[in-house]
């Protein structure tokens, strides 16, 4: 699952872990955790312990151009179009993925 970079850009990106600090710190608590539960406010709230970690993970999935396969799972879950539900096309589909891969995306 080798994953591409585009070609105007640099083979040899760095995320710097201030970068990602930043990013963690921004995250919106109320956001629903994806299939890792990990929530949006242990990420706001952990970010300095966790930082260094996360800036490891996304720098080797650049140098290695892969993700792991943890980070690209997601959870389907319906959610109401509109009320009264009176049967299965007043659902959406929405897709859960984990947190950090959408602050990896930044």
């Amino acid at each position: 699952d080798k994953i591409q970079p585009p070609a105007n850009c640099s083979p040899h990106l760095i995320v710097e872990e201030q970068e990602v600090r930043s990013i963690l710190r921004a995250v919106d608590p109320r956001k629903a955790a994806g299939p890792d539960g990990i929530s949006g406010q242990v990420l706001k709230d952990c970010a300095d312990q966790l930082a260094g970690v996360f800036t490891r993970i996304f720098n080797r999935s650049l140098s290695q151009s892969t993700i792991p396969s943890c980070l690209k799972a997601s959870t389907i879950v319906p959610l109401p179009k509109k009320f009264p539900i009176n049967n299965l096309n007043d659902y959406r589909p929405v897709a859960l993925t984990p947190i950090i891969m959408k602050c990896f995306g930044n």
